[in-house]
């Protein structure tokens, strides 16, 4: 050991001592040094920097743009690509490197990769970064330190030019059908990309005709990748998703990516994006173009639009749904919140006698047909529900097949009933009511449940009242059509929220489907009514009975006149009356007295015309009584 120490020292003492002697001849041989502070950061380019004289580290990291125990230098590429730096050539014996590579300036010092002791044998002391992704006129600090030493040491700056895709959208390399091998690809850091990623490969295909395309890495190397695969639409500004897939291929390699039987559009260009999850290996990929199975299937159908007209055919398609013959699928998807008539014609132009069908799903569930709606021309108007996908088969009468156009005119969203949420719940007081063509579909949906029973996405219509005596009521879907729902609600107050409503415990009052419920009244209530129906219109019928007056030997004498009356009305009971309350028909009170005496008097002079409802309280009990204002 104390051989070894003298032998460094006097290594050290050497050098010190030919530094000195060589100052005048210095220059070039220096010139390769770094600076030895972010500021002083030295320019460099790819190649090979001998004999760099190195600063102490002190043991640990810099990390800090002031740092005079380091060497700094700069790089800026003149093209897109990946850099790999190592000083693994260097003696083993002199030398334990640490390498940081940084973005963004010396005040901000943003940083990219790092490595320690990463070199092969001989000099695992040694350092090494590889393919990492620059772009043109970014500025990479490179900054070295010495863990222990002061040895002059090398390293190499290798550019590799950008792989064969693109390395953004914008570039995207325009490929044919075929195999792509080895491409050099781009670590995706566990995350997606966007447009203007750096860290993802971009293609763009534009078929000269309609068909599907299938896309796939599955014959990479697969212990090194772990793909995934993008195709858009719409350029790089909008980039529409067609399709998407990670981990699709099957075994060996199962973190290969593939796409199957994707519909293109003939003239129209398809931005097709790889990267990987976690590494950079290079991998091998497949493009293929069929001409054949373009939406000739419910899995392949072609999307449609608001508002949009699509030329098509069934010349060259099979029968996949088995009945008709050979049949052209479309779909549409539902983006409007609320539903809507959605006309699909075939109306504008054919050469044959088309028959359309619509489905739900690719199950086959049919949801309407249609032949012959205009002459030989086939259309359906739907009203569709939002976020929902619809099925257009396209086929012809006793197999005949042709060409024709299918349009799509979506009609503006219809406007929704006037008592669509809780907050503008109709009052209809404790009459019998009737309330013609409501259609629940085009409700807003309620957020929020009551208690005893959930309604959160229930778009249903609103009801009120108020119960000043005992009675029942009763609600009904006079036209039940899909799926119904008749619901009952206590209330604190007539403006209560719908976490503050609570479902009337009644055995005719379940909270589940049904179109018909009714309840016993509470006097003094305020009531709530949710009615909802998936269907079309319908009629909904609310009838309620009232239970006037309390039986009994305290209300026996109990009289009140003039009724009707224009003004004053004069209340006697054999006993003393404690309180009286006048309500109009929608529960709201007008008038609230304590009285403490057998006879009082009442003025309704200043009340509109109309029936009122008077609630007389005595010995602790009351009875209600109906006053008319003329």
């Amino acid at each position: 050991m104390k051989e070894q120490l003298k032998t460094k020292a006097m290594k050290k003492y050497y050098i010190l001592i030919l530094s000195v002697f060589t100052t005048t001849f210095s220059w070039q041989a220096n010139a390769q040094n770094g600076g030895d502070s972010c500021e002083d950061a030295l320019a460099v380019t790819p190649g090979i920097y001998n004999d760099v004289a190195i600063v102490v580290g002190s043991g640990g990291a810099s990390h800090d743009a002031d740092a005079a125990d380091a060497l700094w230098y700069l790089y800026t590429p003149s093209s897109n690509g990946t850099m790999s730096i190592n000083s693994c050539a260097s003696d083993p014996s002199a030398i334990d490197t640490r390498l940081w590579i940084y973005l963004d300036g010396c005040n901000t010092l943003t940083p990219v990769a790092d490595d320690d002791d990463g070199c092969e044998a001989p000099n695992t002391f040694g350092s090494v970064l590889a393919d990492i992704p620059v772009i043109a006129g970014q500025e990479y600090l490179i900054e070295w330190d010495d863990r222990w030493g002061a040895d002059a040491f090398d390293w190499e700056l290798i550019f590799t030019p950008p792989p064969t895709g693109g390395i953004n959208c914008a570039d995207a390399t325009p490929v044919s059908p075929g195999t792509f091998s080895d491409v050099f690809i781009i670590n995706g850091s566990g995350g997606a990309t966007q447009a203007d990623a750096t860290d993802a490969l971009w293609y763009s295909y534009t078929p000269i005709e309609s068909g599907t395309i299938n896309i796939n890495s599955c014959a990479s190397d697969p212990t090194a990748i772990d793909t995934r695969l993008n195709v858009y639409t719409d350029g790089c500004e909008t980039l529409t998703p067609v399709a998407d897939d990670d981990d699709g291929c099957e075994a060996p390699n199962g973190f290969g990516s593939i796409l199957i039987a994707v519909d293109v559009i003939g003239g129209e260009e398809y931005l097709i994006e790889w990267d990987d999850r976690w590494g950079e290996a290079p991998f091998d990929w497949e493009l293929t173009f069929s001409p054949e199975g373009f939406n000739d299937s419910c899995q392949t159908a072609l999307e449609v639009t608001c508002n949009s007209s699509i030329e098509g055919t069934t010349l060259d398609k099979t029968d996949t749904n088995g009945v008709g013959g050979a049949d052209a699928f479309y779909k549409y998807t539902e983006t409007s919140t609320e539903a809507r008539d959605v006309a699909f014609s075939l109306c504008t132009a054919f050469d044959y006698d088309p028959f359309m069908r619509i489905y739900i799903d690719c199950n086959g569930t049919l949801v309407s047909d249609n032949d012959d709606a205009c002459g030989l021309g086939s259309e359906i108007t739907l009203t569709t529900m939002p976020a929902t996908t619809y099925y257009i088969a396209i086929e012809g009468y006793n197999g005949d097949t042709g060409t024709f156009t299918l349009t799509v005119d979506c009609a503006a969203p219809p406007m929704p009933p006037p008592n669509d949420l809780i907050v503008n719940a109709i009052d209809i007081g404790v009459v019998d009511y009737l309330d013609e063509n409501v259609n629940t579909q085009f409700a807003t949906e309620e957020g929020g449940n009551p208690s005893n029973c959930t309604i959160d996405g229930f778009n249903g219509v609103w009801y009120s009242f108020y119960s000043a005596e005992g009675g029942t009521s009763t609600a009904s879907i006079l036209a039940p059509n899909g799926v119904n729902s008749v619901i009952y609600f206590e209330a604190i107050n007539d403006t209560p929220s719908i976490e503050e409503l609570v479902r009337v415990e009644d055995v005719l009052n379940p909270c589940f489907t049904g179109t018909q419920a009714s309840i016993s009244l509470v006097p003094e209530k305020y009531y709530f009514l949710l009615v909802t129906n998936s269907g079309e219109v319908t009629d909904i019928e609310i009838e309620t009975e009232v239970i006037l007056g309390t039986e009994g030997a305290v209300f026996e004498n109990f009289t009140f006149f003039p009724n009707p009356t224009t003004g004053t009305v004069t209340l006697k009971n054999t006993t003393a009356i404690e309180k009286v309350i006048l309500r109009n028909l929608l529960g709201a009170i007008v008038l609230e007295a304590e009285i403490n005496a057998i006879q009082t008097t009442i003025n309704t002079e200043l009340l509109a015309t109309g029936s009122y409802i008077l609630s007389v309280f005595a010995d602790g009990l009351s009875s209600q009584h109906y006053i008319l204002k003329e």
